[in-house]
């Protein structure tokens, strides 16, 4: 009798993980989902947003990764997204991780579809480019935490991480270390949760070079409850339900029917199953968002400061902190769906709170509201962008954008064995390529230095 020695693929990692646990960051697959050339990017960016952009510089690849993150609670869950390479081994380049914006479809992501405007915008202009999918899109079939700090923060902090381990893995990719958040509407929410809680809880692995938050709820228990207790007519009520939805579910308050109407207790979850658009979520919800709450919810929460949802939005607020690197807040100052507000009290309070490289950014009413306001703000990013970003080449091994005896002094370090090269060191003190830092790289490098 023979022994079945076949193991299934499925049991196979099971196995391994088992006996090979994965830690956040740790990358599950990898796939190479398209190239573009430079004029590609340059032509459609053009007919995305039908204005002049500066002229593409690099071909780009879009890689997508699935890697592991985790819950507050501890729980070990995939998350996804892509990075997007400009194509040129010469260089070492900024990294800009770009959170996008409210999402109900699981798959309308880059991880799925590839190519978008904002990574074909910085991977074309020389920016390593990130764009998380988040928890509860991609491949994570959860309902999505919106807006919801810790989450958000920890799935795009997971992503950076796991993105150093994709380019230390390949000797054609390097990134140097500037790293620079930005994101619109509910992704300048998490900008910012991710930019707080870098600096919070992972100073001893990244430094935020800066952060380029736009349009964000950043006062989700103030600014925007204050709208939405007023009874104005709301254009986008999925937003109101998504949250509710998300927050009645992870803080485990009760159920759906303690706080929705019976009508919507049965419609809601449905419509947030990941399959339909906000559009169409918003044709079956009152333009007056409250009123999917029970009128007693409402009043209890309107009259009660310690009510459960209340502190909830309060833990969840981004605007009572000290950031420490640079923070640009952009916003449509006739923005009707996140009003101005938000980053208006985030700025205010920065400053009190010691702040001191913090810039609000207001845009005029009339260049419309939050969705037509929102290529201005991106134009605003990119020129900001531009204006503190660098690319590092071989031989600049002390990352200071010249080639000079300081880079040898560093060179000299790494070879005898009193420095501990960082990524970014090592690949730019190997300046024959061949693998190895040694006397011959000092050699190569002296022939510049000594030009007159």
């Amino acid at each position: 009798m023979k022994t079945n020695k076949i193991i299934t693929s499925g049991l196979l990692i099971l196995l391994l993980g088992f006996f090979f646990p994965q830690e956040n960051g740790d990358i599950i697959e990898s796939e190479l989902l398209g190239t573009m050339t430079a004029s590609q990017v340059q032509s459609q960016l053009y007919s995305y947003f039908g204005i002049p952009f500066p002229d593409a510089i690099y071909d780009i690849s879009v890689y997508r990764v699935v890697y592991q993150t985790e819950f507050p609670d501890g729980e070990s869950i995939l998350a996804s997204g892509t990075i997007t390479i400009p194509q040129n081994d010469e260089f070492a380049f900024p990294v800009v991780s770009a959170q996008h914006g409210t999402e109900t479809v699981r798959n309308n992501v880059s991880s799925v579809y590839g190519f978008d405007a904002i990574n074909m915008w910085l991977g074309a202009y020389g920016y390593i480019t990130l764009e998380p999918d988040y928890i509860g899109l991609g491949v994570s079939q959860l309902l999505h935490p919106y807006h919801m700090a810790t989450p958000s923060s920890e799935s795009i902090i997971h992503m950076i991480r796991a993105s150093r381990y994709f380019c230390d893995d390949r000797n054609d990719i390097q990134y140097n270390n500037q790293l620079f958040l930005l994101g619109y509407s509910e992704g300048g929410y998490t900008t910012m949760a991710a930019h707080k809680s870098i600096e919070e809880n992972y100073a001893d692995e990244f430094n935020v070079t800066m952060s380029i938050p736009m349009a964000g709820a950043y006062s989700l228990s103030g600014v925007m409850v204050d709208m939405m207790l007023s009874g104005v007519t709301y254009s986008q009520p999925y937003y109101v339900a998504y949250i509710m939805l998300a927050y009645i579910q992870y803080y485990e308050d009760g159920n759906f029917q303690d706080y929705f109407t019976n009508y919507y207790t049965s419609l809601l979850p449905g419509l947030f199953d990941g399959t339909h658009p906000g559009w169409q979520i918003n044709s079956y919800l009152p333009s007056i968002p409250i009123n999917i709450l029970q009128p007693s919810v409402i009043d209890e929460f309107s009259q009660n400061d310690q009510h459960p949802l209340r502190l909830a939005l309060q833990n969840n607020d981004l605007y009572d902190w000290t950031p420490q690197a640079s923070v640009y807040l952009i916003h449509g100052m006739g923005d009707e769906v996140v009003p101005y507000e938000n980053s208006q009290l985030a700025y205010e309070i920065f400053l009190a709170n010691g702040a001191d490289d913090v810039h609000l950014i207001g845009l005029p009413a009339s260049l419309g509201g939050h969705g037509p306001v929102s290529v201005y703000c991106l134009l605003q990013a990119s020129t900001i962008l531009q204006n503190h970003s660098a690319t590092n080449i071989h031989g600049d091994v002390n990352g200071d954008l010249a080639i000079n005896v300081l880079d040898i002094v560093q060179m000299v370090a790494i070879i005898l064995g009193t420095h501990l090269p960082t990524s970014y060191e090592s690949w730019a003190a190997d300046v024959n390529w061949d693998g190895t830092v040694n006397v011959l790289d000092v050699v190569n490098i002296l022939g510049p230095i000594l030009e007159p």
